[in-house]
This record gives structure tokens, sequence and C-alpha cells, in this order.
């Protein structure tokens, strides 16, 4: 493990810690009564994002990360004017130009 992917892998621990706490301040605001809706939705939601963006990095770390940059590439590529053959028939009949260049590759 680099150094790169234990500081990615030390993000997703503090996404966790960050989860956990939104948790803890969204139990210590129902326990004096009910919260608001917007609140409390906020909150979870909140919760919800940092733990699973903390669990995918401390999982994957610097992979995740690549993954997206991946992406960006590919979808800047496509803006430059590189486009698939599968993306190129988007407008008609699809599932035959599929099949067609499926055949192309076999």
């Amino acid at each position: 493990m680099t150094r790169r992917d234990l500081a990615w892998r030390g993000l997703g621990l503090l996404l966790v810690g960050a989860a956990a706490g939104s948790s803890l301040l969204h139990r210590a605001l129902t326990l004096d009564g009910p919260a608001s809706a917007p609140l409390e939705m906020a909150l979870a939601l909140a919760s919800f994002s940092f733990a699973s963006l903390g669990i995918l990095l401390l999982c994957q770390g610097v992979r995740l990360r690549d993954g997206w940059r991946r992406d960006l590439e590919r979808r800047q590529a496509q803006r430059d004017g590189y486009r698939d053959p599968l993306i190129l028939t988007e407008d008609r009949a699809p599932l035959a130009a599929f099949l067609a260049a499926r055949a192309r590759r076999d």
C-alpha cells in the first residue's frame, strides 16, 4: 500500500467517523423531543452519504479515485469528438447496431 492509498483510506475513515458523529447529533436532537422534519432528513442524508462514501474509500482506496478520473477522461474524449461505435447508434435502432457491432468483434 502506498502513502497515497493510505491517505485515501484515511479519508474514508474520517468520513465514517463523520457519519457516526452526525448520527449521534441526530440522536441527541430527537431525545429532547421531535425534531423538525427537514433537519431530521438532512442529518439522515448526511449520515448515509458520509458512511457510504467512507466505506467505499476504506475498501477501495485510491482505486476508487482512479476510476472516477478514468470516467471523466472518457467523457471528455466523447465531448472532443471521439465516440464509441455503440454510442454513435443511440439515435437509430440501438439493438440492431449493438448486435452488428458485436458480430464485427467476434
